[in-house]
């Protein structure tokens, strides 16, 4: 039976790791004060209670989120024998199939990351062992989704079979990417859920555009003193709009464009 391993963290990194259930537990404790303001003064109050309450809250949520991220500290084994060659051609397949980079590699362990914006999330480490091979998926910017830790880990374990059966890594993740651009343009856009969530989108964004453009012609008619604050939520607002408008259509339109060739 392979031993667990386990990620040993420095003091910083430990910080880092969990510092959203830090935050939170720190956070606690400010209500837990109002509350025992209100509890030695003798205040009886709806408010008393509320701050008991979400200090409570606030304690399960930062202990749940806690157990979440430590369970992302130990490797998930998989039995699986593989040469160092094999073991090597998988997680640069894997790192090229997720838009990631190899920052550190050897016969024995790998470390896949990828960049975002100024930040860089580790999205696979990798340790290879004569019976196993062990996964896990630590990361300082870590979402707490085991559907993604299992896609992620599909994604190596597929292009690792694909090595061991003598077949090309590369050849078998371009069949798989163009199988996946396939099924979505074949699925279809106005499905119940995907038209409710056009309907509830649109909504909201369509009246908040004219009201923009509203507030932009009452500057020029000077009924309205012009303010760089408001200007830059008029900016933010009108770009998300304009690029998920565009995306959306797009989309629509090609997959008309498809299903009329046919």
């Amino acid at each position: 039976m392979p031993i667990k391993k386990r990620i040993k963290l420095t003091f910083i990194n430990w910080i880092l790791f969990f510092k959203f259930p830090i935050i939170l537990f720190a956070l606690s404790f400010v209500f837990l004060d109002n509350y025992l303001t209100f509890h030695f003064n003798k205040i009886s109050t709806f408010n008393k209670y509320s701050f008991l309450i979400t200090f409570v809250f606030l304690i399960l949520l930062s202990l749940y989120l806690y157990l979440l991220k430590n369970r992302n500290l130990t490797y998930k084994a998989f039995k699986i024998s593989a040469s160092s060659l094999a073991f090597k051609t998988a997680c640069k397949v894997t790192a090229k199939e997720l838009n990631g980079e190899i920052k550190k590699m050897n016969n024995s362990e790998a470390l896949i990351q990828r960049n975002n914006f100024h930040n860089t999330e580790c999205l696979m480490m990798l340790c290879r062992t004569e019976e196993a091979i062990y996964i896990t998926n630590y990361s300082f910017l870590k979402s707490f989704s085991k559907k993604k830790d299992k896609k992620l880990f599909k994604i190596f374990l597929t292009n690792i079979n694909s090595a061991l059966n003598n077949e090309t890594p590369e050849e078998a993740r371009i069949i798989r990417k163009n199988k996946k651009e396939e099924l979505f343009w074949k699925q279809k856009e106005w499905t119940f859920l995907k038209s409710l969530k056009r309907i509830l989108i649109y909504s909201f964004l369509i009246p908040i555009n004219l009201i923009m453009l509203w507030y932009i012609f009452l500057i020029f008619t000077k009924e309205r003193d012009f303010k760089w604050e408001h200007f830059s939520s008029i900016i933010g607002v009108t770009t998300i709009s304009y690029f998920y408008f565009k995306s959306d259509i797009t989309i629509l339109m090609e997959k008309r464009k498809r299903k009329n060739k046919k």
